[in-house]
């Protein structure tokens, strides 16, 4: 239970506040509504639910590097 608490917590509090998404959330329309995140930020991309899937993971893809932890102050 705490690690879907954690998860929640990432998703719905900690990527709203990242450089990532401070540059790229005008991108999104309509706006995430971050009280249902990951599910609204996933309804964004488009395509099956794989495609839709891989498109969100590979936007993420920049916070698993070395420098966006850096920039993060992780």
């Amino acid at each position: 239970m705490r690690t879907l608490r954690r998860w929640r917590t990432w998703w719905r509090e900690q990527l709203s506040q990242t450089s990532l998404w401070c540059g790229a959330q005008g991108r999104f329309v309509p706006p995430v509504d971050w009280s249902q995140a990951p599910a609204s930020l996933l309804d964004r991309f488009g395509g099956d639910a794989g495609d839709a899937l891989a498109a969100l993971l590979r936007f993420l893809s920049p916070l698993t590097s070395h420098s966006a932890r850096f920039h993060e102050g992780r």
